[in-house]
């Protein structure tokens, strides 16, 4: 009989490891089933020895060792790569077994038994790049052309090199400019292929003698073994590398910290890099591939229309001169989208009587109509699940509900009223769920030789072509949003949509004054950058501080109970502490920790505050930690 050690792969267990016994033969390595409060789930063997080495301590223990239910196989995971696991969550304050469950795809597991799972070595890469850190800024369509010289350079090389992109669709586009005349070498990998597909495309991974080089997600960050020399973080400002629900993992740090332990070179690429990734270039953390192109697209300055100044008594949400663009646009047989930043009638809801806001389980409202009955109804953003709209305010009881804020049905309505006989396209995820669908409404309005369409930003991977004009008919929630990023949130969003227009942006908005829409009209970036850094260092934010964010929701009877606790616990690291109703009885308790990069680092794992380090593992898991969390209240 063993003794074996295991990481489960559970999201709600911020333990490091679990113990069990098993009569069969299991090593270091092996992906097994054990149970975890009476269910059954993966787990990773990070250690064994015979029962008879530890006879005297299974005596004394005061619980009974449960068993393991059955052995699925050695996932052959290099060291390194465990390694990095291992190191990486200290910094994200979970578990190895949480970092694994958030990353390792179903279909890994789905197809364990067909996959060429051999041992990666963790031999360092023999080469002179020793852990090389380069920044690539330049226009997407700039870097392909690099790219295609790059591949061929490090097959010379006898290299192999693998992308990471945020999303499928992303790693799919440049699979597909990129792999001419290297089919054979060249492999996109993604988390819902076809069986067939992907155990093929997985064991090409693992049996090419000759370099390959791989487009994929982080979810296969496991098959990064010694032959692959560079990664390529592409898409670098994503928020898609940020996992959704808790622990919230970065998979940007993990990719970096395992192209540091296996010393490869690491490429950080994107049209407008992260200001934190910008900086360390700044400070010569970060290399560059070439000199960084801060320019943007020579096209007409964007066109902003201040809505402040629309005099028309009947509010309309879209503009008297965005309505003459759209008619200009009609007669010139072109296409125009209608750009805007939310899905729904309205974004938000409010109760006249008491000014709440309207939310579940801690996320706004959003109010739906549904196309065919007109009926409305209410959803947030992270749930299918349908409220119906006649509630009431949980805060007072009232029946007084205002909508706020504009949605994309709500654009559509309106552009309906004056275009009747137009081709209309309302396209986002409640009209369209699966991406399939989705895909072929886009390729249905492409095909028009005139045509509106009303989308959010779901809809600009599948674009195969630029849109003639473009109207931002709204995206000022943006100004309010609670996070230290939104002025580079807003410059990648006018950056993105200025680089798929054949023409100029119009924006409609009520921030006509902003500086940051100055500066883009103005193509001057640096100047952005400059004036983001200086706010960044003084009000103490990445990438000078490192934030801890803890969340938790709490009864009105426990509330002072828990702030009280958190204020004593961390008072020698300042805690900001706020509190927000979220219905009668319960209160979101949120508490910000505002690091010195010395104490917190990515970059310097084995520096971490221990003593904090401590203090926070022992929050139980249904409490949130979030490491630089993208809103700070």
């Amino acid at each position: 009989m063993k003794i074996v050690t295991v990481t489960p792969f559970i999201k709600t267990l911020n333990k490091e490891s679990l113990t069990y016994f098993s009569a069969k033969d299991v090593k270091i390595g092996d992906i097994v089933t054990v149970t975890v409060r009476n269910k059954e789930v993966k787990a990773l063997v990070i250690d064994e020895e015979d029962a008879s080495n530890k006879k005297i301590d299974i005596k004394k223990a005061d619980f009974n060792f449960k068993k393991i239910k059955s052995i699925i196989g050695n996932a052959s995971f290099s060291q390194d790569f465990l390694e990095t696991i291992k190191e990486t969550s200290d910094y994200f304050v979970c578990s190895s077994g949480q970092i694994l469950n958030n990353i390792l795809p179903n279909i890994f597991f789905e197809n364990f038994g067909e996959l060429n799972l051999k041992n990666q070595k963790s031999k360092k890469n023999e080469t002179s790049v020793q852990n090389e850190k380069l920044a690539f800024q330049a226009p997407i369509e700039d870097r392909i052309v690099i790219y295609k010289t790059f591949i061929r350079e490090s097959f010379a090389k006898k290299e192999s090199v693998v992308f990471f992109f945020s999303t499928k669709e992303e790693a799919f586009f440049f699979y597909e400019n990129l792999k001419k005349g290297i089919e054979d070498y060249s492999v996109f990998l993604k988390t819902d292929l076809a069986k067939k597909t992907f155990i093929k495309s997985h064991n090409k991974v693992t049996d090419s003698a000759h370099p390959v080089v791989v487009f994929t997600t982080p979810s296969f960050l496991y098959l990064a073994n010694e032959s692959f020399k560079t990664y390529v973080i592409e898409g670098e400002k994503s928020n898609g590398y940020k996992t959704i629900g808790k622990p919230q993992i970065d998979s940007r740090i993990l990719i970096e910290n395992l192209a540091k332990k296996t010393n490869s070179r690491l490429i950080l690429a994107d049209s407008i890099l992260r200001v934190e990734t910008l900086w360390r270039v700044k400070n010569l953390e970060v290399g560059e591939l070439q000199p960084l192109n801060w320019r943007l697209p020579e096209k007409k300055p964007e066109t902003i229309v201040d809505m402040r100044e629309e005099k028309d008594k009947n509010f309309s949400v879209v503009s008297k001169k965005v309505l003459s663009k759209i008619k200009k646009s009609l007669e010139n047989q072109e296409k125009i989208m209608l750009f805007t930043l939310r899905k729904g009638y309205a974004t938000n809801t409010i109760c006249r009587d008491c000014g709440t806001s309207l939310t579940e389980d801690g996320e706004p409202l959003i109010l739906f109509e549904d196309k065919n009955t007109g009926k409305r109804y209410f959803k947030t953003s992270k749930t299918n699940k349908k409220i119906e709209a006649n509630i009431k305010c949980k805060n007072c009881g009232g029946w007084d509900l205002a909508p706020l804020g504009v949605g994309t049905e709500k654009v559509y309505e309106e552009i309906t009223k004056y275009f009747k006989k137009e081709k209309i396209y309302l396209i986002d995820k409640t009209n369209f769920k699966s991406v399939k669908k989705l895909k072929e409404e886009v390729d249905k309005f492409e095909k028009e030789k005139s045509a509106i369409l009303v989308c959010t930003e779901a809809v600009l991977p599948f674009l195969n072509e630029n849109i003639d004009n473009i109207c931002i008919t709204s995206f000022d929630s943006l100004f309010n949003i609670p996070t230290f990023n939104v002025y580079e949130k807003i410059v990648n969003l006018l950056v993105l949509l200025n680089s798929i227009t054949k023409e100029s942006i119009v924006v409609q908005t009520r921030y006509a004054e902003e500086k940051i829409l100055e500066d883009i009209r103005n193509r001057n970036l640096i100047g952005f950058y400059k004036d983001e850094i200086e706010n960044r260092e003084k009000f103490k934010y990445p990438p000078f501080f490192t934030l801890i964010k803890v969340s938790y929701e709490s009864s009105e009877k426990e509330r002072k109970e828990v702030v009280e606790y958190l204020s004593k616990t961390y008072e020698e690291y300042s805690p900001t502490i706020n509190e927000a109703r979220i219905g009668n009885n319960y209160s979101k308790i949120t508490m910000l920790l505002k690091l010195d990069k010395k104490d917190w680092d990515f970059t310097k794992i084995n520096k971490l505050d221990k003593k904090l380090l401590e203090k926070l593992k022992i929050l139980p898991a249904y409490w949130n930690i979030q490491v630089n969390p993208e809103q700070v209240l």
